[in-house]
């Protein structure tokens, strides 16, 4: 006798599923790693349209995947220099860089409309940015998060972005780019590599000072958090600024030159040293003649420093700071402002972590 057949059974579908199913599997897909994510989307069409907002809620942007990322827009990945001349080309009133947009708005588009984070790691990056925001102002809007890697930020901060207000060449013209056309409710910015010492400043005081005013000013960001900080922290003027220190490794206490309530000697003198310059007499005083110092007499649009939020009302965190989130922290703001006192009432506005993000 032949052997009986073998019963056929019908491939399985997810579309199979009850629709409450089908949910419960793409919200279990949407949150694997960007890699599964990207493979699941190219399964069929239906995935695809399911499972974009996940894929494009986060933008990692780099040299290198760029041109992948903005597919579809039809941009020629200009220099600043050269984005700076072809939205100027069409004169005054004239669509400048958007002149060289499609007709009809590119399907990319309604993809990148599902982005709320934003990481640009280099500067072309942030050009390609730049340059996609011109060409499309429908793109320009608030994001949840936006991170400056460490090599953008210092080439922001170097490039004259400081004078904010009227139009400028190059670099700086990027930068006010992104000022001008992105609001982020939380900014995240990695710092250079510490220099070694306490005296080495990773930026000039004056432009990092007015750099920072300029994005607090415009973007009004909810937090900002400094990642990697070593030896040379930043002035803090948004309302709620976290600092992730480089972690202790394991250094002795610094009792000898702080006292009993000193923390590690990588962190102990540094905050009280950054404490002191953000509370201690003179600190408002001090940012506002940096701000000052960088302006330019020409414009009448530039930053105001009196219009600059002040320390006085900003909550401070120190993250990455097993030492100090150990002691008591009044007795160590106690010993930090001994003979210091502060501008302000700081109590409740200052608090110390053991461990980042």
């Amino acid at each position: 006798m032949p052997p009986a057949s073998t019963p056929h059974h019908a491939p399985f579908r997810l579309l199979d599923l009850p629709p409450e199913l089908q949910a419960e599997v793409l919200a279990h897909v949407s949150a694997l790693p960007s890699a599964n994510v990207n493979a699941a989307a190219r399964t069929c069409q239906a995935w695809n349209a399911r499972l974009t907002p996940a894929l494009y809620a986060a933008l990692e942007v780099d040299r290198t995947n760029r041109r992948a990322v903005f597919a579809g827009l039809g941009l020629d990945f200009l220099s600043a220099p050269e984005l700076e001349s072809r939205t100027t080309e069409a004169g005054p009133g004239g669509n400048g860089a958007a002149a060289y947009a499609p007709h009809q708005p590119p399907p990319k588009l309604g993809k990148l409309a599902h982005t709320t984070r934003i990481s640009l790691r280099d500067v072309p990056a942030a050009q390609a940015l730049a340059e996609a925001l011109f060409t499309y102002p429908a793109l320009s809007g608030a994001l949840d998060e936006l991170t400056f890697s460490a090599s953008l930020f210092r080439y922001l901060v170097r490039s004259g972005m400081a004078a904010f207000g009227r139009p400028r060449s190059g670099a700086a013209f990027l930068g006010e780019t992104l000022v001008a056309r992105l609001r982020p409710k939380v900014l995240r910015i990695e710092y250079p590599p510490p220099q070694g010492t306490l005296a080495a400043n990773i930026f000039d005081p004056v432009l990092l000072t007015r750099v920072l005013a300029v994005l607090v000013a415009e973007w009004a960001p909810a937090r900002i958090d400094f990642i990697g900080v070593g030896t040379d922290l930043p002035p803090v003027l948004g309302a709620h600024t976290r600092v992730f220190c480089l972690p202790c490794a394991g250094r002795k206490r610094n009792e000898r030159v702080w006292g009993e309530n000193a923390g590690c000697a990588t962190h102990g003198g540094l905050v009280r040293w950054h404490l002191r310059r953000l509370f201690g007499p003179g600190a408002r005083e001090d940012l506002l003649e940096a701000i000052d110092e960088g302006a330019d007499p020409t414009d009448d649009g530039d930053i105001q420093p009196d219009g600059v939020p002040s320390a006085a009302d900003a909550r401070v965190e120190y993250w990455n700071v097993p030492c100090l989130a150990a002691l008591d922290r009044d007795a160590f703001l106690d010993d930090t402002f001994k003979s210091w006192p502060p501008e302000c009432d700081i109590e409740g506005r200052i608090d110390f972590f053991a461990e980042g993000a």
